[in-house]
């Protein structure tokens, strides 16, 4: 039995005697006026419950997936819900939409509470305060990695901070959508992932080349002054190419190095100005643009990106 009541002016709370319904199968309550709890006796419910647009408020109960256990959808963005996501939830095995939208739930998600719905297909924690903006917000991401299913994941205008984990690439082969705008999350993305690759020690390999060309060409990928190069590998070549005057960036890191550590003697680069310094700068650009090519065959291994640095930083010694 399915009950569609959505799209009415209904208001006040949930009548607790729809649970009594015992061949209720879907409660359809969407779009009304409703506010207050959500009744302990819809535990009976075989499939769906849609809540969404409404007036609740609250937390959602700890028990909630105990309390559902049958459920396959569970809807109800554009709420004023609060509080944390109940780790109940990693109960309810047969779950396959899981939509916690536009409401105020804040707090870090479990690194474990999804990792048992392997039928979940639609995860929608976006529009809400999720997260702390800081590292290891994103580890749950790991988890998701078991939902073999997994359609449509959407993250966005939270508060998630930190790297996004590298698991991101080994999400399900059926996912359509993954959005994760308008949140802190930093670091950078391997070319390769957004082209279906499987996770692999390449990946780090760019990342740790683009932090170097980051911190030695003082620019970040996001920077529209790249000297109309297409990402900053492309820039970092047009130095080599001494299309970008090099200069520029050798007397910016050199103030600034001198600034900060004038008085430390291992400050290599910043004590030996002119020709030495010209030749630190490219030799460790161009170990920056090898790690960051954007195919990961053309990528140097880490083990001579290290050598090689190495080799730079005993030369300035000598000198």
């Amino acid at each position: 039995m399915t009950l569609d009541l959505k799209k009415n002016n209904l208001e006040g709370s949930i009548p607790p005697h729809l649970g009594n319904l015992s061949s209720l199968q879907a409660l359809y309550l969407s779009t009304n006026r409703f506010k207050g709890d959500v009744p302990a006796s819809l535990g009976q419910l075989k499939r769906t419950l849609y809540l969404s647009s409404n007036q609740f408020q609250g937390s959602l109960p700890r028990n909630l997936g105990l309390a559902l256990p049958n459920i396959e959808t569970f809807s109800v963005w554009g709420n004023q819900f609060g509080g944390r996501i109940p780790l109940s939830i990693s109960n309810a095995s047969k779950l396959s939409a899981f939509v916690i939208s536009i409401n105020n739930f804040f707090g870090g998600v479990s690194v474990t509470i999804f990792g048992n719905l392997e039928k979940l297909t639609w995860l929608d924690l976006g529009d809400t305060y999720l997260g702390s903006a800081k590292a290891d917000d994103l580890k749950f991401i790991t988890s998701l990695t078991n939902c073999s299913s997994l359609r449509h994941l959407y993250l966005d205008n939270s508060n998630f901070g930190g790297e996004l984990p590298d698991s991101v690439g080994n999400l399900s082969t059926q996912i359509e959508s993954l959005s994760l705008a308008f949140n802190p999350i930093s670091g950078n993305i391997p070319p390769e992932y957004g082209m279906g690759s499987k996770v692999s020690t390449e990946g780090d390999v760019y990342s740790f080349g683009i932090l170097l060309l980051e911190m030695f060409t003082r620019k970040r990928p996001t920077d529209g002054d790249l000297y109309d190069a297409m990402n900053l590998n492309q820039f970092a070549k047009k130095i080599l190419a001494e299309v970008v005057p090099l200069e520029e960036i050798v007397h910016g890191f050199i103030k600034r190095e001198e600034s900060e550590v004038a008085s430390t003697s291992n400050n290599n680069c910043a004590q030996t100005k002119g020709g030495n310094t010209h030749e630190c700068l490219f030799s460790i650009i161009s170990i920056g643009i090898k790690c960051s090519e954007e195919s990961p065959k053309y990528r140097m291994n880490i083990n001579d990106a290290l050598r090689e640095l190495l080799a730079v930083k005993n030369v300035q010694l000598q000198d």
